[in-house]
């Protein structure tokens, strides 16, 4: 699947996503396209910390927006 296909929904949540970690300065952020692999994700997104509490803001602040 293109980025042009992409559900506008998806893309928007990814975005979101991708700007609340690099908000908290994570580092490192891969976005893999799961779509054809599971029925459960269609996105699985890694980042990078520095320190243990950087790394356990990254799913709160992700959590909150």
């Amino acid at each position: 699947m293109t980025s042009n296909t992409i559900p506008k929904d998806v893309q928007k949540l990814q975005r979101l996503i991708a700007d609340a970690l690099e908000d908290v300065k994570a580092q490192d952020i891969v976005v893999f396209n799961t779509e054809h692999l599971s029925p459960l994700f269609e996105r699985v997104i890694i980042a990078t910390g520095t320190s243990n509490r950087q790394t356990g803001l990254c799913p709160t602040v992700c959590a909150t927006r």
